[in-house]
């Protein structure tokens, strides 16, 4: 993948602090829904590319997906040209232990999870985006 794709260049939360500050409560919606449990969830990376997109969440060793958190991902996935990928590990040590992949509604879990791993698909859809027409 050469120079295209490389780890660890820089921190993507420019500003910590106003980080934290801008995390909302999402209890201010509380009963927006219905008698429903749903609440707001987030996705931890997002990129968009000629009207592609991906969804990245990231998740500790161990960590579980949250239920809604699920049916969200496998609901974009089944959108055109959109695609997630859940991935697990240690960000301290850049070491992954699981990649789950949600595309076209359907949801993979990849073999031989690693970092290199994670790169290589996120690489491989960017280079399939980028060949893609772009959307008005």
């Amino acid at each position: 993948m050469g120079s295209s794709c490389k780890a660890g260049e820089e921190m993507t939360i420019r500003n910590p602090k106003a980080f934290i500050n801008g995390i909302w409560d999402w209890a201010v919606l509380d009963g927006c829904f219905g008698t429903t449990r749903i609440s707001p969830t987030d996705v931890d990376g997002l990129v968009e590319r000629n009207g592609c997109f991906l969804f990245l969440e990231a998740k500790p060793n161990g960590g579980k997906l949250p239920q809604g958190q699920g049916i969200t991902l496998l609901q974009l996935s089944r959108q055109p040209r959109t695609v997630g990928l859940v991935f697990y590990g240690d960000p301290q040590v850049q070491t992954i232990s699981r990649i789950t992949r949600f595309y076209n509604g359907t949801v993979l879990e990849q073999t031989n999870p690693s970092l290199e791993m994670l790169r290589k698909l996120v690489a491989k859809w960017y280079a399939w985006a980028n060949k893609q027409p772009k959307v008005d």
